[in-house]
């Protein structure tokens, strides 16, 4: 019973977010002097860049949660311009529920692993569509409630060995809000 209740502790904190979150985009909306700093063209193509470059290293990873993290960080300290990034497995096809999350904060990276606190990252947007379509994606501006906790755009690439995908890799990059 204390697991279930931690779970639905953990869902209503994030529903809370969610809610806040959304509270406050439809505020900023109805503000006309306020913008979202959205990644420019270029700098979507150097994200696509590095981790079209950094798939083959990913899928050579020893399916581990260090090896990951440890990846990921390196990852994050070559693009100092990604806010965060995962490597998130399919369950199915690896029969490990596994996604390492490495993000930053206050300039510090953090670590943060994704299976926790109720965060279904199987099913989300980023992981679900290049999971099934087998390509890279952008995602639409959105608030990760659960990860890094704030509005982002993500970059989604499927990570694939031996032709079966496994999992996704992605970048994330924070969208900033901006007033005229």
């Amino acid at each position: 019973m204390h697991l279930a209740s931690n779970t639905v502790i953990n869902s209503a904190r994030t529903i809370g977010k969610i809610v806040s979150a959304t509270l406050i985009a439809l505020t900023l909306g109805a503000c006309s002097t306020t913008q979202f700093v959205l990644p420019t063209a270029q700098e979507k193509f150097a994200f696509e860049t590095a981790i079209t470059n950094d798939l083959a290293a990913t899928a050579e990873l020893p399916l581990e949660e260090e090896a990951i993290y440890l990846h990921l960080e390196r990852f994050l300290v070559s693009h100092p311009n990604v806010f965060g990034s995962t490597y998130s497995l399919d369950p199915a096809a690896t029969g490990k529920t596994l996604a390492p999350y490495v993000y930053r904060v206050k300039g510090k990276l953090t670590r943060r692993d994704l299976t926790l606190d109720g965060y279904d990252y199987a099913h989300q947007s980023w992981f679900t569509q290049p999971f099934t379509s087998g390509a890279a994606i952008w995602s639409a501006p959105y608030f990760d409630a659960g990860g890094g906790d704030i509005e982002m755009v993500t970059y989604s690439v499927p990570v694939t060995k031996d032709g079966k995908t496994i999992g996704v890799l992605t970048a994330d990059f924070e969208v900033l809000l901006k007033t005229k």
